[in-house]
């Protein structure tokens, strides 16, 4: 009697269709929506103070100064920013490094990582080096940049769930010509063998008995 093979328990998330093995790339729905929901939270924060501090003045007895929300949405920020570098650090080895390796959406993950570093940095800069003159400048570098990766990152989910596709440089084109001679070819080896005599029924047809002779 042969042995049956004990039976491989397979966990619900790591079935895929057809077998394939999980590659980890693809988020989970919770991990997917919690990070939407830090970036949608610091994007709105950040526009919040933008708006209040460019445009939002209040007058009082003393003159025009800021409005009492400027300080707090400035809070809300920054709070809002450490929850993304959490949210940003757990992608790390379940989505870029495994994603680099596949080869996919290099270019547009590349240039949003590259955004969101000077991002940090100059975040960063704000806090601890911008001083009276530099402040300005590092402040228009720090939206600018804020809203740069907000076009990146709704083009890398885009091209992540297919809704757009990335041209493809160094690929030949298919020549027409040359499929249209294909057709031909195999069409004319086709006939060549149907009119070619059989290679084993040319033995037999010589073995046979010629008729008219003596039984």
């Amino acid at each position: 009697m042969s042995k049956r093979a004990p039976p491989q328990h397979t966990s619900h998330r790591q079935r895929r269709p057809g077998g394939a093995p999980p590659t980890g790339v693809r988020l989970e729905r919770w991990h997917r929506y919690a990070l939407y929901a830090t970036l949608a939270l610091v994007l709105a924060s950040g526009l919040l103070w933008l708006l209040f501090h460019d445009f939002v003045r209040v007058t009082t007895s003393w003159g025009e100064g800021p409005h009492p929300l400027e300080s707090w949405w400035l809070r809300l920020h920054g709070l809002a920013a450490m929850l993304t570098l959490v949210a940003l650090g757990s992608l790390l080895l379940t989505h870029v490094v495994r994603a680099w390796r596949l080869g996919r959406n290099r270019a547009s993950g590349g240039a949003l990582a590259a955004s969101l570093v000077l991002l940090i940095a100059t975040g960063y800069a704000l806090y601890y080096f911008g001083g009276e003159e530099s402040r300005p400048a590092i402040s228009l570098v720090h939206w600018v940049c804020g809203l740069v990766a907000v076009v990146l990152i709704a083009a890398h989910v885009a091209l992540g769930r297919g809704l757009i596709v990335a041209p493809r440089a160094g690929r030949p084109k298919a020549n027409p010509a040359r499929r249209s001679v294909r057709p031909a070819f195999d069409e004319g080896r086709l006939h060549s063998q149907a009119l070619a005599p059989d290679a084993e029924s040319a033995p037999r047809r010589a073995s046979l008995p010629r008729g008219g002779g003596d039984h």
